[in-house]
């Protein structure tokens, strides 16, 4: 396997396999601050010790993840896994592992236990539903305590809902995919054909799917909305060659499940003069006029780069070094700085 095809599916591989995917509200920002749920609204920062419902004895000292809120101001996050309870699966080597998935009330009280063996969440901003994205990556729907697994073409790594959460974009993996089928594939034809990703879009309700809106032999991946509810975003990289980019895809405004046109290139993947990161998965947000959107880049150590960009991927900047941007209290823009401290961030037109 040569070095380019490493490259290019390396860094798909990177984004949509080992970050966050986080959709956030207009309350206060939500953030792991020394292993502790924290909520900032742009001037203080208050800390929660979780609260289980009688009965339950997981631990709750710590929180692994935030994973966004729903629209009544509950908070979805995740515990780490114990190392007495990860799973002795030789069929999920090289799979990341996680503790149990939580909604969170304002007050620090545990409202809901989520559905075992969940990988990614992924709540609607118009709803109370939640996307489940399962370690076999299953895609679930819950909806006020029921769960329903939706049935389809391959393995679903991320989701993202259209702003009046009648819609999922998902990007999808063939039926065969697994994390560690890509570290061992024996051939570049195996290797280039398990990342071959498509984005679907499905029904928010039944999860029936609508339509496939990408058929490529590359990878097309992280799909989010914009405010309109009909121009779709992702992520475009060439498989065998070092190209790639944010696109833009128009759908139709009647009913919104079919393209207009071909997509449009709006960025150069890179770092150099002229070129723009690609954002990692879930981080892509609009500011409140809608004019800008913001971002997380990844660095190499793991680490993260706030960056902006106009909705047409010109005039990009970077703005900070975090991780985390979202939406917060009075439409400002909240981000985790690299101490691990939240902060303001001025997004300037």
């Amino acid at each position: 396997m040569t070095p380019t095809f490493r490259r290019a599916v390396g860094i798909a591989a990177s984004l949509v396999l080992t970050t966050p995917l986080i959709c956030w509200g207009s309350g206060p920002a939500y953030f792991v601050v020394e292993g502790r749920l924290a909520a900032f609204d742009g001037a203080a920062t208050q800390k929660f010790s979780l609260i289980a419902d009688a009965g339950k004895t997981i631990p709750l000292s710590k929180i692994e993840r935030v994973w966004g809120t729903l629209p009544d101001g509950r908070v979805i996050v995740s515990l780490p896994l114990e190392t007495a309870n990860r799973l002795d699966d030789p069929s999920g080597r090289d799979e990341p592992l996680r503790g149990p998935f939580l909604l969170v009330r304002p007050d620090g009280s545990v409202d809901a236990f989520l559905p075992e063996n969940i990988l990614r969440a992924f709540p609607s901003p118009a709803t109370g539903d939640i996307a489940l994205i399962t370690r076999e990556r299953r895609l679930l729907l819950w909806s006020n305590g029921a769960t329903k697994e939706v049935e389809t073409p391959g393995r679903v790594s991320a989701a993202a809902w259209s702003p009046d959460g009648r819609r999922l974009a998902l990007t999808v993996y063939p039926p065969d995919w697994s994390q560690h089928r890509v570290n061992e594939a024996r051939t570049t034809a195996e290797f280039l054909r398990l990342q071959n990703a498509d984005i679907y879009l499905a029904d928010g309700a039944t999860g029936a799917l609508l339509a496939q809106l990408t058929d490529s032999p590359d990878t097309e991946y992280g799909a989010f909305f914009g405010p309109d509810g009909v121009t779709l975003y992702y992520v475009w990289l060439h498989l065998t060659e070092d190209q790639g980019g944010l696109m833009r895809l128009i759908l139709d405004a009647d009913g919104g499940t079919t393209a207009t046109g071909a997509p449009v290139k709006l960025t150069v993947a890179g770092n150099d003069p002229g070129e723009t990161p690609l954002g990692r998965v879930g981080t892509y947000m609009w500011t409140p006029d809608r004019a800008r959107l913001v971002f997380e880049a990844g660095r190499p150590d793991g680490s993260g780069e706030i960056w902006t960009m106009a909705g047409d991927g010109s005039s990009a900047r970077m703005m900070a070094a975090g991780r985390f941007p979202q939406v917060t209290v009075g439409g400002r823009i909240a981000y985790q700085k690299q101490d691990g401290q939240p902060a303001l961030l001025e997004v300037q037109p």
